[in-house]
């Protein structure tokens, strides 16, 4: 991750190479400063990614007393960079919905016993959730031990919940005319979960990528089990292992959704962190206890398993650096687009024609989540947006279509536009350094009067 630090400021140079899938708004007065661009949600998301480390390092730390564990923990999520795709630092809201979830955490662990703390944690829950809606599984993980260990927290935690999280979505829906809800809550339960894809998960994803970290927090957990149950020890390692889980529910679900990535490994990665950490600290703080020879020995074959899982983490931070030749072939687009004199379509990439003075439109990806969710009333938004588009494609509105593959819509526009050949040829340059390899590359002309023949 600290690589990506220095990945970060080389590609945020560029003026074209973009990232495929950015569909999440990040709200922050940055952009105000900085100027239209991804500049801003990266800097906000690499931000989050090191708020994410240090708050680690403070939680394992100050839980264990032992420097090295809270090291472990933060050095643990750092190096699952590659292996979550390379996520921490782009402009999506996954870094900042994680951060907001280690925050709330803190804050709880921080100000245990006080209601005042428990109110502050709801709140900073709630902006986890309006962040990242999957945010309500750890916030309910909390809710859950405060129920068990800390009852007289949980009325003032869950009220303030519901006011900040239930009030805000009302007031939002509202202001945005029922929108809001339509498309966070409504499409969301649309999303079928697919056996493929959860079969994917566990035996490539986690057995392949964090074999040795799942044993660890295994084992962690059933240390913190059974220090619960003889009240050995500190409520907050439960706190832990409820937050955990609820993290790995929601990779779980997040990786069996279609069309997902490996960027949903990051609330995996931030669980075992957490636990792994935190049993290596443990485990040293009671050998310095009572002396146990045993003990010794399980920290020693725990720091050795972690050791492991750092080479098998490790990778070649260079792929996430584009080449000249990119830039090249960004500029080679732009130039393309500025040439042209109308309104131009690029459906995979809808921020692009912005770099070349035109409108941008919508990501596929979100309109294909309320094509698919349209219903049979007139007034179904995704009935009304499949009617506009093909108006719009029967009227030629779009003097030029950029497409990242020749078989979207191919009987609708060849009624009004012709192939016109390649961006790139079969030079392998503009592709993504993380997410879906794909690009803009087939170009479609509409097809004026007299063309026709």
């Amino acid at each position: 991750m600290w690589w990506g630090v220095v990945c970060f400021f080389f590609s945020s140079r560029r003026r074209h190479t973009r990232y495929i899938s950015v569909t999440g708004v990040q709200t922050c007065a940055l952009p105000i400063f900085l100027g239209e661009g991804f500049f801003a949600p990266r800097l906000i998301s690499l931000l989050a990614s090191l708020g994410s480390m240090l708050l680690l390092f403070g939680i394992v730390k100050r839980e264990t007393g032992v420097f090295t564990a809270g090291f472990i923990s933060a050095g643990i999520f750092a190096a699952a960079y590659e292996a979550t795709g390379g996520w921490m630092d782009i402009a999506r809201v996954d870094s900042l919905f994680l951060f907001w979830v280690v925050l709330g955490l803190y804050t709880a662990i921080r100000w245990k016993g006080r209601s005042g703390g428990a109110t502050i944690t709801a709140l900073i829950f709630s902006a986890a959730f309006f962040t990242k809606q999957v945010a309500l599984a750890p916030a309910l993980a909390v809710a859950c031990y405060y129920l068990i260990k800390e009852r007289r927290l949980f009325l003032p935690y869950l009220v303030t919940l519901i006011l900040a999280g239930g009030g805000g979505t009302l007031l939002l829906n509202y202001y945005y005319g029922g929108w809001y809800v339509y498309y966070v809550f409504r499409l969301s339960s649309f999303h079928a979960l697919m056996p493929n894809q959860i079969r994917e998960y566990l035996l490539h994803d986690i057995l392949r990528v964090f074999p040795v970290l799942l044993g660890i927090s295994i084992y962690a957990g059933i240390i913190i089990i059974e220090d619960h149950r003889s009240d050995k020890a500190s409520s907050t390692g439960l706190l832990c292992l409820f937050l955990s889980t609820s993290l790995f529910l929601v990779s779980l679900v997040g990786r069996a959704n279609i069309n997902s990535y490996i960027n949903t490994l990051l609330p995996l990665a931030l669980a075992l962190a957490l636990l792994s950490g935190w049993v290596w600290g443990r485990e040293g703080k009671r050998s310095n206890r009572f002396n146990s020879l045993a003990r010794n020995a399980r920290q020693t074959v725990i720091g050795i398993l972690i050791i492991v899982q750092f080479i098998m983490l490790g990778y070649l931070p260079s792929r996430y650096i584009p080449t000249r030749a990119d830039y090249r072939a960004g500029d080679k687009l732009v130039a393309l687009m500025e040439n042209s004199s109308g309104p131009i379509l690029l459906p995979f990439h809808g921020y692009l024609p912005r770099l070349a003075g035109k409108e941008s439109t919508a990501h596929w990806t979100a309109i294909l989540d309320i094509l698919l969710a349209r219903g049979t009333e007139e007034d179904d938004p995704g009935r009304i947006w499949l009617n506009q588009f093909i108006a719009a494609m029967e009227d030629g509105r779009y003097e030029m279509l950029i497409l990242d593959r020749e078989d979207w819509f191919p009987d609708l526009l060849k009624l009004q536009y012709k192939k016109g050949g390649t961006i790139f040829g079969k030079k392998q340059v503009f592709y993504p350094v993380t997410g879906y390899p794909w690009r803009p590359q087939f170009i479609y002309n509409r097809i004026f009067p007299g063309e026709k023949f």
